[in-house]
């Protein structure tokens, strides 16, 4: 049986990456890559269905993830690990299958493991003093 998986993401997969998916789900997987704009975790949930999707992997933020895990859905997200600067072209320590470097920033960036989100919690604290009223 075939594991249709919605990647939510401008940026396409990386070799690395689906080979990752293809040894947590097995070899039989879909990708479906969908980068054009989310509206909000009900046009996320519409795109789901609409594709018969078994899984989202989402780039997304995170007032809509909290609204999908509201709303029964627990996306998975790329872990990607911050590595450095890159101060040269190319960069040295880069490898294609797991690595991607933001064209603005030089940041590069390793995949390293997928995860589920089944929680987003938020611990604020009131700044004080409040405002004066004027």
């Amino acid at each position: 049986m075939t594991i249709r998986i919605l990647w939510v993401s401008r940026h396409p997969i990386l070799p690395g990456q689906e080979k990752e998916l293809k040894r947590l789900f097995g070899d039989d997987i879909e990708i479906i890559h969908y980068k054009s704009i989310i509206k909000d975790a009900d046009h996320l949930l519409t795109i789901k269905a609409t594709v018969n999707a078994d899984e989202v992997i989402a780039v997304l933020p995170q007032t809509i993830i909290e609204k999908l895990i509201e709303k029964g859905l627990r996306p998975i997200r790329a872990h990607m690990e911050a590595i450095h600067i890159c101060s040269t072209k190319p960069c040295p320590d880069y490898n294609p299958d797991t690595d991607w470097i933001d064209p603005g920033s030089s940041r590069h960036y390793r995949f390293m493991y997928f995860e589920r989100i089944l929680e987003i919690k938020v611990v604020t604290q009131r700044l004080y003093p409040p405002l004066k009223e004027e």
